[in-house]
C-alpha cells in the first residue's frame, strides 16, 4: 500500500483540493485528515525528539 502525507489548508467553503497524488484518475484512495495544531505551551517539534519526555528521577516509584 502506498501512502503519501501532505499538509493543505481547508477552504473558506470547507474544502480541500490536493494536487499532485500519484494514483490514477478513478482509483479509490481512503483519505484520513487532522487539525495540526500543536499541544498548547509546547513547541511543535521537540528540541531533543529522542530524548526521554520525562527525566527517570521524576518518574514515580512502581517497585515494590
Amino acid at each position: 500500500m502506498q501512502a503519501m502525507r501532505l499538509e493543505t489548508t481547508v477552504g473558506k467553503d470547507g474544502t480541500l483540493l490536493l494536487n499532485g497524488l500519484p494514483w490514477q484518475a478513478g482509483e479509490s484512495v481512503e483519505v484520513i485528515s487532522r487539525a495540526n495544531r500543536p499541544l498548547a505551551g509546547l513547541p511543535s517539534r521537540p528540541a531533543r525528539p529522542f530524548n526521554p519526555a520525562v527525566e527517570p528521577a521524576q518518574l514515580p516509584n512502581t517497585s515494590r
